[in-house]
């Protein structure tokens, strides 16, 4: 209701009452008409501004906090959800990483066991090359020890057969024999 209206209705009706009682009535009627009145009054302007201005401000105030309320609500909902998702998630990924630290060690047990087998292997195998090198060697020297040998006992051979034959022929013959067996052992 606008200021206008409220004169009207509640102003000159007051005024108006108030000149009527004081005419007919005793003062303490007229005392208790006024309070009763006025007690009217009050509640119709406290009912008027709940309804104008206070009524919307709380219902509009109480209508947000609800919509925050439940908004948080759902919020809250979705965070639940959303942890148990991650809390999934997180448990894969533990039963993941023990799953391949599993491999991972048992890789490691293989590596280790093929690491022991090549350095066995290894070890046979420089062992038997030192075997062949100490052969090789051995069969140098005695080539060495054969051929000087050879030389030398040629030598001597050679020398004692010509002082055995003197004469030509005989020498020649044997030495040819000689030297053809020599050559056919050496082969």
């Amino acid at each position: 209701m606008s200021g206008k209206k409220w004169i009207l209705f509640f102003v000159i009706p007051y005024i108006l009452i108030g000149t009527i009682l004081y005419l007919f009535a005793s003062p303490e009627t007229i005392s208790t008409i006024f309070r009763l009145i006025n007690l009217s009054a009050l509640i119709a302007l406290i009912t008027y501004l709940y309804k104008t201005k206070i009524k919307k401000t709380l219902y509009s105030s109480m209508k947000k906090k609800q919509n925050d309320y439940d908004d948080l609500k759902k919020h809250h909902k979705e965070l639940i959800h959303e942890e148990k998702i991650l809390s999934q998630k997180l448990e894969n990924q533990y039963q993941l990483c023990s799953s391949l630290l599993k491999k991972v060690d048992s890789w490691k047990s293989c590596f280790d066991i093929q690491q022991e087998k090549i350095l066995k292997e290894k070890k046979i195998l420089v062992e038997k090359t030192k075997l062949k090198l100490e052969k090789q060697k051995l069969l140098v020297t005695n080539k060495k020890l054969y051929n000087e040998v050879k030389s030398k006992s040629l030598k001597e051979v050679t020398e004692q057969l010509k002082k055995q034959f003197s004469s030509s022929q005989k020498q020649e013959k044997y030495m040819s024999d000689l030297f053809g067996l020599i050559g056919k052992n050496e082969q």
